[in-house]
């Protein structure tokens, strides 16, 4: 018989999109059956879960957030505040903790601190995750404790908080006068502390490095709360996941236009999945967020939401116009090629942008996509007649064509003669799209 267990965490927005990826990639590799029925209130995220075999999900979670300190260390990445109140004074206090000798590097420390916690509750993560929390509300603040804890949780799972995100905005009253400022204080043990930064790297794609900026890139799962996720939807779930990340290991995320970004990342999965049309049933989103360091927090420089269903859309608009469905996937992989060209170019080429007027192509180009996986929207005629007219002009599609060649030869390793062809073929494919859609108005 199914065992019940009730796993939680306070209802940050880093740390819920984190236990709810973990619980995502650990049920999904589990060699027995999971189910989970995710809920949340004002203060508290909760995910409700029937286990078949309890030490098969408790193996399964371990390899996930192995698998998470182990990027610490990949990246070179330890996303703690410096400084006297920051938190790396807070390692020596969990090293003593946990029995480890720290290391020179600081993402060497905070990856083997990792470990070193998934070694000590080894079959007994499942007991960790489900810590009570007490919640205090006196006149000047909200406390949120794990047990009797004294430490404060790390700046990570803090920063993009309720406060901030506008979900705790002071303790407001409905009468006259200003708001009632007050602070949201959330402490745990030295434990807690450590899961606090171990869960955010399940979900962790990237470190995107971008002038200055350094920027940790994360894709969260999203569960639809009250709805009960069985084995299959479980496993659907966790290969958009891996599409995704992997897409953005590869290319980083555009955040001069997310909107490109999401599109292109979209037509990516709807390409890349086995079964596009799974998607139509399985509720949930993918919520790819940026975060940077500024001083002693973390600031959202990017958050961006892509719905699972919308590939089932996107699958089924190609394949209504294009006929079969091997064929939709293929233009949905043309789609995202020219994506992530044009991302590219506007990010790094900008005399060629400019004189290609590339900025222009992208705005109609997401219109027509917009088009497709957005209910009850349609592109205005005029604008899809001037991407039309984009894709007709011989001038600008030779020079195009050359872009886009040159592009698959240097990334995809093509002879000339292949990427050309390749390249007027995507174009081709494209001009076709415009049409059929422009024609169905």
């Amino acid at each position: 018989m199914p065992e019940a267990v009730v796993v939680r965490s306070p209802n940050l927005p880093v740390l819920a999109g984190s236990l709810a990826t973990a619980l995502l990639k650990a049920s999904s590799s589990c060699a027995s059956k999971v189910e989970a029925e995710f809920r949340a209130s004002g203060w508290f995220f909760e995910a409700h879960l029937e286990v078949e075999d309890p030490d098969a999900l408790e193996a399964s979670l371990a390899n996930v957030l192995r698998e998470g300190a182990d990027k610490y260390s990949k990246f070179k990445v330890a996303p703690l505040t410096i400084g006297p109140a920051g938190d790396s004074t807070q390692l020596e206090k969990v090293a003593r903790e946990l029995g480890v000798q720290l290391g020179d590097k600081l993402y060497n420390r905070l990856s083997a601190l990792g470990q070193a916690l998934v070694n000590r509750y080894r079959g007994k993560l499942l007991n960790l995750l489900s810590s009570e929390w007490r919640l205090e509300v006196p006149a000047d603040k909200v406390r949120v404790q794990e047990g009797w804890g004294s430490m404060r949780l790390p700046s990570l799972p803090r920063s993009a908080s309720m406060y901030e995100m506008g979900r705790f905005f002071g303790l407001r009253d409905l009468k006259t006068g200003s708001a009632t400022r007050a602070l949201l204080d959330v402490r745990a043990d030295a434990s807690w502390w450590m899961l606090s930064l171990l869960l955010p790297a399940a979900p962790m794609a990237q470190l995107e490095i971008v002038g200055d900026d350094r920027r940790l890139v994360y894709v969260f799962f999203e569960p639809s709360l009250g709805y009960r996720y069985k084995r299959e939807d479980f496993k659907a779930l966790s290969e958009v996941l891996e599409v995704a990340e992997a897409l953005l290991r590869d290319t980083g995320f555009f955040v001069e236009d997310v909107e490109l970004a999401r599109f292109t990342l979209l037509a990516h999965i709807t390409s890349a999945v086995s079964e596009p049309f799974v998607y139509a049933k399985v509720p949930g989103s993918l919520r790819v967020w940026g975060l940077r360091l500024a001083g002693q927090r973390f600031q959202e420089v990017y958050s961006e939401v892509v719905r699972v269903g919308e590939v089932a859309l996107m699958c089924k608009a190609f394949e209504q116009r294009f006929g079969k469905r091997e064929v939709a996937r293929v233009v949905a992989k043309d789609c995202a090629e020219l994506g992530k060209t044009l991302q590219s170019l506007l990010r790094r080429a900008e005399a060629i942008s400019r004189e290609l007027r590339l900025d222009r192509f992208a705005a109609l180009y997401k219109l027509l996509l917009r088009s497709l996986v957005e209910p009850g929207y349609a592109a205005p005629g005029d604008f899809l007649y001037e991407l039309l007219r984009f894709l007709e002009v011989e001038d600008w599609r030779v020079r195009f064509t050359g872009i886009l060649a040159s592009r698959f030869v240097q990334e995809l390793k093509m002879k000339p003669d292949e990427a050309r062809e390749t390249a007027k073929s995507k174009l081709n494919t494209l001009t076709a799209l415009v049409r059929s859609v422009a024609g169905a108005r």
